[in-house]
């Protein structure tokens, strides 16, 4: 008391806070109050004495609570704080035994029993630094204070707001990038689910999915929050219903055994263009379709890897009846799909009996006993070391592979012949054959495995005991590096298997594997649509009642030049239509504006670029087409939910529902109006570079 230190004194009723207050101005002594939990009674007095407070929000949330019980003389824990007390130097906290990492939970408690917002966030800031006496430290950001900092997913105090990284003297403490997963919230004024608009809506994406929207969302700890404002409307990533992304020119025919998906590994610049312009999915063939039709795979247009690009390897099967009679159209539709559909049957078939063969249980056959050794049998001799029989363990990487991939191979050398086998380098759980010569420390070994566009070759030589490297050659056109090393000298048991049963195992026979016949599995299970492109009236007219009475098969009609003479015909049989890519044609000297007359008749429809990176001009499109008399949700829908439902995407994209992908596009204004501007692209929850 002589030296005049500061009192911290605890005062909880009020009886004791009068005392306390009394006894400090009777002897000119500063002093500080903590607790408080009647101060509402006192608060004239509190405000006269002008002296610091430290309020106890009487919460834990840690705790379940208890009972007050009927004792008249029980503390109180309602938190009341009048205005009288709003002038003081005030610091928040939490009662005894709560959890220090909660001090935004108190101020946000404080600030709903009347305390203003900036004076509830002093109260964990500045004024706390105050009360503490290290105000010319800490509570603020200025100039000579330590450089104690926070960083936000949102305002302070709000409900959700989380802390996304924690600075003390300048050097990062904690970042929630670490620990949150990736998940990311984002708000604004309006949502566009795909089908349906949402006021003032939030989406959570976690790990690349979407796992919540609506008009609030679960925030977890740790979540980045993008608050786009009120203005700003959000809908799903657009997508191009036909396009060419990914065939960098190529415009040769191709069958449907042959996947753009497949020669995709990274995002070029080709790729870049489209999604900066908000395009997230490309549905994607060749140029020409082959005779049985080529293959469509959804691809996304931004990504780190090969598993965030490829959306969906078969995404739809592309057929061309364009340029035909109508009989020979239909008949060329009714020959392809007999063909897919027998195909798909011999499966059924195999994958019934296998099921019904492993319920029955195969009979074990018997285990063949070896013969015991004689005494006079002399020990077999073994065989003298060389450099490559044994088994080894490696590794191929670089070329287009996103990761290395792990292999064991098995190899015999008699003479300068080598035998042997090789696993998992191919996938799919079997052993292949190889087979080549050895000859100056130099394997040449031909990967026995049919690969359509030439042979597989691993060139490798021996550059150290029990050690090579070299590189696989796939017809020239694919080389990888490989490394690896020998684990056993013994000679090994070589065996090649494959997935498929053999005849005499006691198991059904697969039947003979064909890429080319493969999507139609996926067609007549109903996961993916055939895409035909049709010109005339006459040839929708002749395939149309293909679908209704022979082959019920989701379909779609491409480009449709004629589609509008007949769009009652096609809103009965359920199909939708890809929009031709040029978006106004002038018949008999009247302006037509496809997108306009088909949405008009009720159709579904879907904008495509049958370009490659021209598809970045399709927002520009469906803007056109508003302009020209569109509805700006129909035309919304042809660039989200319609054209992903269309082609059995919308599981994965075109919307914002749980388990859809995260591609979300963030406008300013009204996504299809000419003044509007995209302002944030994210594919998978991952913000794309504008």
């Amino acid at each position: 008391m002589n030296r005049k230190a500061l009192f911290r004194i605890r005062a909880d009723r009020a009886i004791d806070i009068e005392q306390a207050v009394a006894f400090c101005k009777a002897r000119k002594h500063a002093f500080v109050i903590t607790g408080l939990r009647e101060a509402a009674s006192v608060s004239a007095l509190l405000a006269d004495a002008k002296a610091p407070i430290v309020y106890e929000v009487p919460v834990n949330p840690n705790s379940p609570g208890w009972d007050l019980g009927p004792n008249p003389d029980i503390l109180d824990d309602e938190i009341n704080l009048p205005t009288e007390l709003h002038s003081l130097t005030m610091a928040i906290t939490g009662p005894e035994g709560a959890p220090h990492g909660e001090l935004m939970t108190y101020a946000a408690l404080a600030r709903s029993a009347g305390l203003p917002y900036q004076k509830a966030l002093a109260s964990v800031t500045s004024d706390a630094a105050r009360v503490l006496g290290v105000s010319a430290r800490v509570g603020s950001i200025g100039a000579g204070r330590d450089a104690d900092f926070l960083v936000l997913g949102g305002e302070p105090l709000e409900p959700g707001t989380s802390i996304l990284r924690t600075y003390v003297n300048g050097r990062l403490k904690f970042d929630a990038a670490r620990v949150s997963d990736d998940r990311l919230v984002v708000r604004a004024g309006r949502v566009w689910t795909g089908d349906h608009w949402i006021e003032n809506g939030s989406v959570l994406v976690e790990k690349g999915r979407i796992t919540a929207v609506g008009e609030s969302t679960p925030i977890p700890p740790y979540t980045r929050i993008i608050d786009a404002g009120m203005d700003a409307v959000v809908t799903p990533g657009f997508i191009d219903a036909r396009g060419h992304l990914g065939c960098e020119g190529d415009r040769s025919s191709a069958a449907a055994d042959a996947s753009i998906a497949k020669t995709v590994f990274y995002a070029t610049p080709e790729f870049e263009r489209v999604s900066r312009a908000g395009v997230t999915t490309v549905l994607t063939s060749p140029y020409r379709p082959g005779g049985n039709g080529a293959r469509i795979s959804a691809i996304h247009t931004a990504g780190d890897n090969r598993e965030d690009l490829v959306v969906k390897d078969a995404a739809g099967l592309l057929l061309s009846l364009r340029g035909q009679e109508a009989e020979a159209a239909a008949n060329r539709l009714r020959s392809a799909l007999a063909a897919g559909q027998k195909y798909d049957e011999a499966w059924k078939k195999y994958e019934k009996e296998l099921a019904e063969f492993k319920d029955k249980g195969a009979a074990k056959p018997e285990e063949k006993k070896e013969p015991e050794p004689k005494p006079d049998d002399a020990p077999k001799e073994k065989p003298p070391e060389d450099p490559v029989t044994g088994t080894w363990e490696g590794e191929i990487s670089g070329g287009p592979l996103p990761e290395p991939q792990q292999f064991l191979a098995k190899m015999k050398l008699t003479g300068e012949e080598v035998v042997g086998s090789i696993e998992t380098m191919f996938g799919g759980g079997e052993t292949i054959g190889i087979r080549g010569t050895f000859r100056d420390k130099h394997l040449s070994l031909e990967i026995e495995v049919e690969i359509p566009i030439g042979k597989a070759m691993l060139e490798l030589d021996v550059d150290r005991d029990d050690h090579i490297t070299g590189f696989l050659d796939i017809a020239g056109r694919f080389r990888f590096d490989v490394e690896a090393h020998r684990t056993e000298k013994t000679v090994p048991e070589i065996k090649i298997s494959r997935k498929k049963k053999k005849k005499g195992d006691g198991g059904p026979e697969a039947p003979k594997k064909d890429e080319a016949l493969e999507p139609y599995r996926d067609l007549f299970a109903g996961r993916i649509a055939i895409v035909l492109d049709v010109d005339t009236r006459q040839v929708i007219e002749a395939i149309l009642p293909i679908f209704a009475k022979e082959h019920k098969v989701p379909f779609v009609l491409l480009n449709a030049d004629e589609g509008i003479k007949v769009a009652e015909l096609i809103s009965k049989a359920g199909a939708g239509v890809i929009l031709k890519p040029k978006p106004i044609e002038t018949v008999n000297r009247r302006e037509v504006v496809q997108a306009v007359d088909l949405s008009r008749a009720s159709l579904p429809v879907a904008f495509q670029s049958d370009a490659e990176d021209a598809a970045r001009q399709l927002p520009l499109r469906a803007t056109f087409a508003v302009e020209r008399g569109m509805d700006a949700t129909a035309a919304l829908k042809a660039l989200t939910g319609d054209a992903a439902k269309m082609m059995k995407c919308d599981d994965l994209v075109g919307y914002l529902k749980p388990g859809c992908r995260g591609d979300l596009l963030i406008f300013d204004g009204p996504p299809l109006a000419p003044a509007s501007r995209l302002m944030r692209v994210l594919v998978d929850g991952k913000e794309v570079r504008r």
